[in-house]
């Protein structure tokens, strides 16, 4: 057998058993977690809600979100509105005055049922990972600085 085809089945063999191990990995990680972000910004309570609201920051368009709660200014539930994703949940953004500005914290229930992805998920990205992208995003909105 030539020796390029040994390698490309060599290859191949060492990137199944890694896929295997992270599956395995992934099966054995909890199916469901919670995890939260909080920022500061310098906009109040009653400017910061209506971004939130309109469901425009973080927009993924394969990924439906609805809202579930409201209450202006201090309280948004929001969640995953597609049930046949490998993932899914809700995100709360809880709003609070501080110091002529506001504090948030968004706080997401989440579940993530494929274990590869779980295992990404948790272990490569972290829970936060999409929450700290909607913060910055949030601050360049809000033209504020990005929350450390």
């Amino acid at each position: 057998m030539p020796l390029i085809v040994r390698l490309v089945l060599f290859g191949l063999g060492a990137l199944g058993a890694l896929v295997a191990i992270v599956a395995a990995i992934g099966s054995r990680l909890p199916r469901d977690h919670v995890a939260s972000r909080t920022a500061t910004f310098r906009a109040r309570p009653e400017a910061v809600f209506p971004l939130l609201a309109s469901l425009e920051i973080g927009r993924r368009d394969d990924v439906p979100i609805a809202i579930v709660e409201a209450r202006p200014p201090e309280h948004l539930v929001t969640r995953i509105a597609d049930p046949n994703l490998p993932f899914g949940g809700t995100w709360t953004f809880a709003l609070a005055p501080v110091d002529g500005g506001s504090r948030l914290t968004i706080t997401e229930r989440g579940y993530v049922t494929n274990p590869i992805f779980r295992f990404v998920s948790r272990v490569v990205l972290g829970h936060e990972a999409t929450m700290a992208a909607y913060v910055r995003e949030l601050a360049a909105r809000l033209g504020d600085a990005p929350p450390s």
